[in-house]
């Protein structure tokens, strides 16, 4: 029998609302240089306000601020927990060694400055919203009325779920040379306390019969246009958004896209009403190679599979193991029946008989085995947890019997 290449996708993506975001305010501060010369000449001692009468034009031609003016450009990040003690970065001027800055009148706690930036801890606050932000220096006072926007402390719950998943083949059987590939796909969620294969709804262990996602999810107000996730080694990941799902996502990764043993931070445009969506080590990938006994798919030939298969491999460590396992029509063109198991890193697995309506005998099954990485880092808008999953895929197969 020869063994057919059908290559499959990832496991879908629910229909979530998406939110659009405004446009926000903002834009460059230019310092006024002017450089006349004009002086008081009055001799009675006092300290007077050059009114500046003499009809002089500055040479640079801009159109900012009187000197010594103060102006805030922009706040970043503008947003996170009520529960305060996240570091911003107020950028404009002049600041001065007696900035003061304060969040709907209450005082924030300012750790450094310079000319053009000040270095603020943020304070808590008793609700959740947008609030005015003012800056007071010795150059003057300025305030941006939408500058901060609160959220509830969430912690102990997701706010990203995902995947960045990459499947490679195994076994010498395959007719023709398979190349590997790959999709990846994230949600920015209100809090929630879920895990990526909550989707299957199989709980934290078991298997399920063609899979379908069983939460019941929101999406949250922070929606940039598109994400980038770039590891500390190899090719980023640009994920635009699916405005009709909510989710950030890609069907096609390459090779240099996944890299094993990888931490990916997260980015966005600095557009739209939130800015400064920075977030370090949201994902992580498993290193090394999965070493699976039974059923011997990574040999020479394609092995014999049981309709309740018993799957074996060497423990490693990670948080699940997924597999999969697709039964093809008599044919071999599609898949007559798909059987996803959420498994732990134990080294066993059964895939009871009752999971499939019925086995028949000499189909190609294709067999997938992924080791599973969920590494978890705190989101500074809400305190929550990124729970973005990394998976690495082993593909074979055999026949039923």
């Amino acid at each position: 029998m020869i063994l057919f290449l059908l290559t499959i996708g990832c496991f879908g993506n629910l229909g979530l609302s998406a939110f659009n975001v405004d446009t926000g305010p903002g834009g460059p501060v230019d310092v006024d240089t002017d450089t006349d010369t004009d002086t008081d000449t009055d001799t009675d001692g006092d300290t007077d306000t050059d009114t500046d009468a003499d009809g002089d034009t500055d040479a640079d031609g801009d159109t900012g601020p009187p000197p010594g003016e103060l102006i805030i450009d922009s706040i970043t990040p503008n947003f996170g927990a009520n529960d305060g003690g996240l570091e911003i970065v107020i950028e404009g001027g002049i600041f001065s060694s007696g900035t003061q800055v304060w969040f709907d009148g209450i005082g924030g706690d300012v750790r450094q400055w310079d000319l053009e930036n000040v270095w603020v801890g943020v304070p808590t606050a008793p609700s959740t919203s947008w609030v005015e932000v003012e800056v007071q220096s010795d150059a003057g006072t300025d305030r941006v009325a939408k500058g901060f926007r609160y959220f509830d402390d969430a912690s102990g719950q997701a706010g990203l779920l995902g995947s960045v998943e990459w499947v490679d083949y195994v076994g010498s059987y395959w007719n023709g040379a398979p190349t590997g590939f790959g999709w990846a796909g994230v949600l920015f969620l209100e809090p929630h306390d879920a895990h990526y294969w909550d989707f299957f709804g199989v709980g934290e262990e078991g298997c399920v019969n063609m899979a379908e996602g069983s939460l019941d999810l929101f999406t949250h107000e922070i929606q940039p246009t598109a994400l980038t996730l770039t590891p500390n080694s190899g090719s980023s990941i640009g994920l635009p958004q699916n405005s009709m799902t909510g989710w950030y996502e890609v069907e096609n990764l390459t090779s240099g896209q996944f890299t094993r043993n990888a931490t990916y931070s997260l980015s966005a445009p600095n557009t739209g009403d939130y800015k400064g969506i920075e977030f370090e080590a949201v994902l992580a990938t498993p290193g090394g190679s999965l070493a699976i006994s039974k059923p011997a798919i990574t040999g020479g030939s394609p092995p014999n599979i049981s309709r309740s298969q018993n799957f074996t491999w060497t423990a490693s460590g990670q948080d699940k193991i997924f597999i999969q396992m697709l039964l093809r029509n008599s044919a071999g063109t599609a898949y007559e029946q798909q059987v996803l198991c959420v498994a732990n890193d134990d080294g066993s697995h059964n895939v009871g008989s009752g999971m499939w309506s019925s086995w028949p005998t000499n189909r190609q099954v294709d067999v997938l085995v992924g080791r599973v990485r969920e590494h978890r880092a705190t989101m500074p808008h809400d305190n929550t947890e990124s729970r973005i999953v990394g998976v690495h895929w082993s593909f074979g197969a055999g026949f039923s019997n």
